[in-house]
């Protein structure tokens, strides 16, 4: 799983094609601290921010 790689290469490529899936990814993997309906989950990590 590529999930948060270094922003080496295809940091660009990965955050438009992945997007779908690494959001999925991040908001399943993310502990959820809040009620799930109120899920305010900070940005992932570089790869989404940058």
């Amino acid at each position: 799983m590529m999930c948060f790689a270094p922003a080496t290469a295809t940091t660009s490529v990965d955050v438009k094609e992945n997007m779908p899936e690494e959001r999925k990814l991040w908001y399943e993997r993310t502990p959820i601290t809040k009620s799930p309906y109120n899920r305010v989950i900070p940005p992932p990590p570089p790869i989404k921010h940058n």
